[in-house]
């Protein structure tokens, strides 16, 4: 939830202007190109685009900006599934045919690969099936779902203890606040590390001889 339950996914995409006198003439202009979505459906990555998803609450404006209060994330651009769309594999991983999903939130729709995911061979409940309901999700209780992972090509390195492979991804405020969180800070003193002022004549950076007693 995004300050309240009634919140809408956007696509936002950096598309640049197409090189015109009259639209961009030193060729170095992009727009940004937003959709939000209205059903219950998917999404995939397009680093190519700078796209990004933000989870925002129309309702509540940002006093700054004008926009709306949200949360933003770049889905990885992983690769997808493999397996044919007919092996016993892909039914059983709808979800990883694609980078993110949105449905209208339920009651029992917890497991993005259906509950019994390794125990069918036809179809399955699961966030494709979730997503087929068709259901209107603008201003709306939402589920965000952000699929990613790696395909395993094994190398000699690996053996006989696999190294860690790290992926992350990020969930940041985007015009949810009205100034950088970090600002609160209390202002520093300079107590302990200012500046001092030495009289005319005296030596900073004199070396002190050390007792010998």
């Amino acid at each position: 939830m995004i300050d309240g339950t009634q919140n809408t996914l956007i696509q936002e995409d950096s598309i640049p202007f197409p090189e015109t006198d009259e639209e961009n003439p030193h060729g170095n202009a992009w727009k940004l190109v937003r959709k939000a979505f209205e059903k219950s459906t998917f999404a995939d990555a397009a680093p190519h685009k700078n796209r990004i998803f933000k989870i925002v609450n129309e309702s509540k404006p940002n006093r700054i900006s004008g926009n709306p209060v949200g949360f933003k994330f770049a889905p990885l651009p992983s690769q997808l599934i493999l397996a044919g769309k007919n092996s016993v594999v892909c039914r059983r991983a709808r979800y990883a045919e694609h980078h993110v999903w949105v449905t209208r939130y339920r009651d029992g729709d917890l497991w993005a690969g259906g509950k019994w995911t390794n125990q069918f061979l036809s179809k399955m409940d699961g966030v494709s099936e979730y997503a087929r309901r068709n259901e209107d999700v603008r201003n709306q209780d939402i589920v965000v779902w952000n699929v990613f992972g790696i395909t395993h090509n094994p190398r000699v390195e690996e053996f006989p203890v696999m190294p860690v492979e790290v992926m992350t991804v990020s969930l940041k405020p985007a015009d949810f606040f009205e100034l950088n969180p970090a600002l609160d800070v209390p202002q520093s003193t300079q107590e302990f590390n200012r500046s001092v002022l030495f009289e005319d004549g005296a030596n900073c950076c004199a070396v002190q001889e050390k007792s010998k007693l």
